[in-house]
């Protein structure tokens, strides 16, 4: 399903629906969180919030980027709005999106490093196009950085980070620190995952924390490796004809249609049938015409 714009920021359909359950608030804060010193009070900016992505649609991620939890909100931050979970929720996530693209504080600046060590080249807005960053639980711990108690994190793992890996199948998931690796572990079984260090302080601070972004991100290079080659044949295919046989350039790239992942191989029709090769590139996330930057095609493919 396509994604949907909340507040100007697109955020999947899918993931809309379930987040939307957690402004009300959720069950959980009711039975379980609420008696354990989590804080529900839009007015001071304590809603869950931290998630923010797949601009394209769910099926264009191939990256999930999962956190321990967010911090405290920022002096003056107000998610009241008119008083509705909807409200609440296009007010967190419209923040969340302005963060990743400008916030100045150590926890972005670094988030911003890890997605062009994973994504080079592309803008931020086209990272998040095609990835999707959340966390193991959706509302800030009592303290700033301090333990959450082990049955509010399963609470909001089983209500919330679960079902979130659920909607994006395509992606390699990435559990930033130990507190999100083990909020994961017990739900990660069958799918490709890495951890790292989390790219907020202390953790962000040792000298490790960097190399192992950069290990990580080689290790999602390599996952994302198949599919580049794959598409990479498909363009050859289609070069093979000159940009006025489009009936040829698509049956070339049927062949390729049960081996790449849905959104790849329509955007390969699309660039088929438009003759754009010259013109616009296949994006390193290549899944959708929207995010091509005007670079030749298999020039960006080379990069990885």
């Amino acid at each position: 399903m396509p994604a949907r714009v909340v507040g100007g920021v697109p955020i999947p359909d899918e993931a809309y629906t379930l987040l939307g359950n957690a402004y009300s608030p959720c069950p959980g804060y009711a039975t379980t969180c609420g008696a354990l010193r989590i804080r529900f009070e839009p007015a001071a900016g304590h809603v869950p919030r931290g998630f923010v992505g797949g601009y394209l649609g769910a099926e264009s991620v191939r990256l999930i980027v999962v956190g321990a939890e967010p911090g405290d909100p920022y002096p003056g931050e107000n998610h009241a709005g008119d008083g509705t979970p909807p409200a609440q929720l296009e007010s967190s996530l419209s923040v969340t999106a302005a963060c990743h693209r400008n916030g100045p504080d150590a926890f972005h600046r670094n988030m911003r490093h890890l997605l062009e060590l994973c994504w080079p080249g592309l803008s931020v807005e086209d990272q998040l196009s095609v990835t999707w960053i959340t966390d193991s639980v959706l509302c800030s711990a009592p303290e700033e950085g301090g333990n959450v108690r082990r049955p509010v994190w399963r609470e909001c793992r089983d209500r919330f980070l679960k079902k979130q890996l659920d909607i994006f199948p395509h992606a390699l998931v990435m559990a930033l620190g130990g507190k999100a690796a083990e909020r994961l572990a017990d739900i990660i079984e069958g799918r490709q995952w890495i951890q790292a260090s989390a790219v907020a302080p202390p953790g962000a601070n040792k000298p490790s924390a960097r190399e192992s972004w950069r290990l990580a991100a080689d290790r999602f290079r390599q996952f994302m490796a198949p599919e580049l080659r794959l598409l990479e044949l498909a363009i050859d295919a289609c070069l093979a004809y000159p940009p006025d046989k489009i009936v040829e350039r698509r049956a070339a790239l049927r062949a390729f249609e049960r081996e790449l992942p849905a959104p790849t191989y329509f955007a390969a029709i699309d660039y088929a049938i438009a003759g754009k090769y010259d013109v616009e590139p296949v994006p390193e996330a290549l899944m959708r015409i929207a995010i091509a930057q005007r670079r030749r095609a298999r020039t960006l493919v080379r990069r990885w």
